[in-house]
């Protein structure tokens, strides 16, 4: 029912409502009401509106899907419908509610929300949803309209675009002897002084050399090198052209092989009676370095010595352990200094073979008085043999000094090693014979060689025996009684000395 004499604004307001509330409208000349519960399902037939909110967290999901976009069916039914597609994202703290775009992908579904300046990117399924990345969004306030920014990541603005491109304008119209460019006409006409040497690489400026001059194998000369192949190897240059180019600190470098070497030159000045020298070192490989000198006497070149070669020590060259064979490199200090502190003094050196101490060395003269104690046959001893390697004055010498005999004889296809006892059994110049017998070997034998020495015959031997015996009675042993008495006395000397 109208009520007269006031607007709607007059009335009692309703706040909550039940979708009954009539609303007047006028179509054409037509009027009419239409209930709020009709305009609500009008407007929803368009739109359809997820329940929960989506994060942004990095790495966020979850399986809860339908907490998020409400009833899957319903979900789906309004994308295929092409309803718009109404989503809350939290970010920064605060909800964001508006539209988003959302396409179907053979996972499930794309969505793209736009929160604050960024974009965000889910992949929707019934069983998951998953944050898969962001993205700022750029706004013209973005763009950077200087050349001054360090900014990596803003685009730069259309003007600074044309600032730019007049800029490579200036560039592609160069200054020249009548205009300026980028640089000044009277700049450009120095720059055009300048122009490199059509025979090295090298500067001519003011019709003077700079930068660098090649030399052409200069270490490949010798002393037979004549004048004019000399002056070739220095690149055509004069003794005077090398001596300015030295003062302007020219550059020199030698190619050899296709190796470039840096080479450094020393000009020495003898005199007119002597000439000049030219001192010239050369370094290639990071390691080799070679040497030469060429005279400059009366206009000519000539080589007095031939090239010397060596190689360069570099710190990572020196040898910091006492075990390395090399023989061309250094020790370092730290060794030295550890040679120094272990070094034995010659107070500790013992020349005697009376101590019993542990700690102290003996001396290379008591090394030599017992290695006299001890003689060893190099070569076997066996029945047949017709003489012992050794020189029977070798022998004699060993005898005087009261060594021990020692060796191996062989015997019955077996090898012993055996003790030996020595004397001479007959003296009589210029013969001498001797007698070895052996300690008890196998299944009781014994060896015993006899031979005789003629010194008119440079010691040569003869009537030399090798009797292998079976051990005999006591009465036969007997004989050599002495012998093996004064046998045992030697061996337990030797033993109480250590040795």
């Amino acid at each position: 029912m109208a009520v007269e004499g006031k607007t709607i604004l007059q009335t009692t307001e309703r706040t909550e409502l039940t979708g009954k509330e009539g609303i007047p409208f006028q179509e054409g000349t037509q009027n009419g009401h239409m209930l709020l519960e009709k305009i609500k399902e009008y407007i929803s037939s368009d739109v359809y509106i997820c329940p929960g909110a989506f994060q942004t967290t990095e790495g966020w999901s979850t399986t809860d899907v339908e907490s998020i976009v409400g009833n899957w069916d319903e979900f789906t039914k309004s994308v295929s419908g092409c309803k718009v597609i109404i989503t809350n994202i939290y970010s920064y703290d605060t909800v964001f509610t508006g539209t988003s775009l959302i396409n179907q992908s053979i996972e499930g579904y794309s969505l793209f929300i736009m929160a604050h300046d960024k974009y965000f990117v889910y992949l929707i399924s019934e069983d998951v949803a998953i944050l898969l990345g962001s993205d700022t969004v750029l706004f013209a306030g973005s763009i950077e309209d200087n050349l001054n920014s360090l900014e990596t990541k803003l685009p730069l603005s259309a003007n600074q675009g044309r600032i730019l491109n007049k800029k490579i304008s200036e560039i592609s119209n160069p200054a020249s002897a009548e205009k300026n460019g980028l640089m000044s006409k009277e700049d450009k006409a120095k720059l055009d002084g300048i122009q490199f040497n059509t025979n090295e690489n090298s500067i001519l400026f003011g019709e003077k050399k700079y930068g660098a001059t090649l030399f052409k194998n200069v270490f490949g000369l010798s002393t037979s090198s004549s004048n004019e192949e000399i002056k070739t190897a220095l690149g055509g240059n004069t003794y005077d052209d090398i001596l300015q180019m030295v003062n302007r600190g020219i550059l020199f470098l030698n190619i050899n092989n296709k190796a470039l070497q840096h080479v450094m030159i020393r000009i020495e000045n003898k005199g007119s009676s002597e000439g000049d020298y030219l001192h010239i070192q050369g370094f290639s490989d990071a390691s080799d370095t070679a040497y030469m000198k060429i005279r400059h006497y009366s206009g000519s070149f000539n080589i007095t010595e031939n090239v010397k070669r060596d190689k360069l020590l570099f710190k990572s060259g020196i040898v910091n352990e006492l075990v390395a064979t090399i023989t061309d490199l250094p020790l370092s200090a730290a060794m030295g200094k550890k040679l120094q502190d272990e070094k034995l003094a010659k107070t500790d050196v013992v020349d005697n073979l009376d101590s019993s101490s542990s700690t102290l060395v003996l001396s290379a003269n008591q090394g030599r008085i017992l290695n006299r104690k001890m003689f060893t046959f190099s070569g076997t001893i066996h029945e047949g043999m017709t003489a012992f390697e050794e020189n029977f004055y070798e022998i004699d010498e060993a005898i005087d000094q009261g060594a021990l005999f020692t060796g191996v004889v062989e015997y019955g296809g077996e090898s012993y090693k055996i003790v030996l006892a020595s004397y001479r059994s007959e003296n009589v110049p210029p013969f001498v014979s001797y007698k070895f017998v052996s300690s008890v070997f196998g299944n009781g034998i014994y060896c015993v060689v006899t031979a005789t020495k003629n010194d008119n015959q440079g010691g040569q031997l003869g009537d030399f025996t090798v009797e292998m015996v079976e051990l005999p009675t006591k009465q036969v042993v007997s004989g050599f009684q002495s012998e093996i008495s004064a046998l045992k006395k030697e061996i337990e000397a030797l033993k109480g000395s250590g040795a």
